[in-house]
């Protein structure tokens, strides 16, 4: 799995930067590493085939993953 370099920018006012997504059976997150921690909560459902650093996770409503800086994640199909 290739992974791209992901730029992260907090807002001035949040020092966080967060992104919800929807639970459409076709959404994925691009494998992507960047230099910031990455916290990964499931609000509902599940997210099948998580990758980190070549592992793959399965997450259902109310787990967290925690992806340390560098290392690489995602759930490309």
């Amino acid at each position: 799995m290739h992974y791209h370099h992901e730029i992260i920018e907090p807002d001035r006012e949040l020092p966080v930067f967060y992104i919800l997504h929807n639970e459409r059976k076709d959404s994925s997150v691009l494998a992507h590493w960047h230099k910031s921690l990455e916290i990964s909560y499931t609000m509902s459902g599940k997210i099948s085939e998580f990758t980190i650093t070549g592992a793959f996770y399965e997450t259902n409503a109310d787990d967290i993953l925690v992806i340390d800086s560098m290392e690489g994640s995602g759930n490309e199909r």
